[in-house]
Formats: structure tokens, C-alpha cells, sequence
């Protein structure tokens, strides 16, 4: 009977250390799978900015820039005032 568990007990531990094996081999796998697709030419597509959002962040730091320069200008008129 005590080899009967203890062989069911090495066998457990055996099937835990080739489950490990086979999830860290077939994640490190589909790792490499997916990064090399992600590095395919045609999905650096994704990353290119559409041009009329560009127009408009183009737009936005201008409007940007000039309300700073007008809070400049009024922060220097009212120490002119006092």
C-alpha cells in the first residue's frame, strides 16, 4: 500500500515538473511568435498618426502657445499697474 502512494506521489510531482516545462516552453514560444509578428512591416501602419489629427495637435500647440504668451502679457501688465 505505501508503494502504491508513494508512486502515485512521484508521479504527481513528475506530471506538476512537465506541466511547468510545457507552460513556460509554450508561453515563451507564442512570446517569440508575437513579437515577431508584431515587428511585421505591415502593422508599423498602425503607429502612423492620421493626418487630421495632426492638423489638429498642430493646432492645439499653437492655441497652446499663444494663450501662454497672453497670460504673460497680462501678468506682466498688472505688475506694471501696482
Amino acid at each position: 500500500m505505501w508503494k502504491h502512494k508513494e508512486g502515485c506521489l512521484i508521479l504527481f510531482r513528475n506530471k506538476g515538473a512537465i506541466m511547468h516545462f510545457m507552460v513556460n516552453t509554450s508561453r515563451k514560444t507564442m512570446q517569440k511568435v508575437l513579437i515577431s509578428n508584431l515587428h511585421n512591416g505591415e502593422l508599423f501602419n498602425l503607429f502612423n498618426e492620421c493626418s487630421s489629427i495632426k492638423v489638429k495637435r498642430n493646432n492645439c500647440k499653437k492655441n497652446l502657445e499663444s494663450l501662454n504668451q497672453a497670460i504673460k502679457m497680462l501678468a506682466e501688465i498688472r505688475n506694471q499697474e501696482v
